[in-house]
């Protein structure tokens, strides 16, 4: 009977712990979200305030102008450890269909989807870096096939001045791309 009594009163014990437990957590958790309120509020205010033209989106330099001429702005992104040299990644990345602006309503959400995930922003880092390097790499191949072309072109014409013609389909193909008057 003793028995019984010590494991009820235990059982009450660790439910009050439990209660109060997930109070603190549920409490915790509605503070974070406050102040993730307060700060997307205040962060949409100054890129409004960095918004010269009123047009609802951000350059990369208001951005850069901001980090250097308004504390609040450079405060809250230092806070978010993103710097002056960050920016123009950041921008990039934010900047998704090379438009040169960026809204700063999604400047603001994209800013602290980045904060929230740190294995997010690395992915996305990491994306953005891949697809630049492909383009710079797609850049290069089609630079390089040109030279080869070229010079092919030129040691046909020239390697066989006094012999018959270039057949016409490839004097055709040539000329098409410009590689032949």
């Amino acid at each position: 009977v003793n028995l019984t009594i010590v494991n009820v009163m235990l059982a009450v014990i660790v439910d009050t712990a439990m209660k109060t437990s997930q109070e603190d957590i549920d409490k915790i958790v509605e503070e974070k979200q406050e102040e993730y309120n307060r700060a997307e509020k205040t962060l949409t205010r100054i890129c409004q305030e960095l918004d010269k033209d009123g047009s609802g989106d951000l350059t990369e330099e208001e951005l850069m102008v901001g980090l250097d001429t308004h504390k609040e702005f450079s405060d809250v992104l230092a806070l978010m450890d993103i710097g002056k040299d960050d920016m123009h990644l950041v921008f990039s990345i934010l900047d998704t269909d090379g438009s040169g602006t960026v809204n700063y309503g999604e400047f603001v959400q994209e800013l602290f989807k980045m904060k929230q995930h740190d294995s997010h922003t690395l992915l996305v880092f990491i994306k953005h870096y891949v697809t630049e390097i492909r383009q710079g790499l797609e850049n290069q191949m089609q630079v390089l096939k040109s030279g080869i072309i070229e010079r092919i072109v030129e040691e046909l014409v020239h390697s066989q001045p006094h012999q018959q013609p270039l057949p016409r389909k490839l004097s055709d193909d040539l000329r098409h791309f410009n590689l032949l008057p």
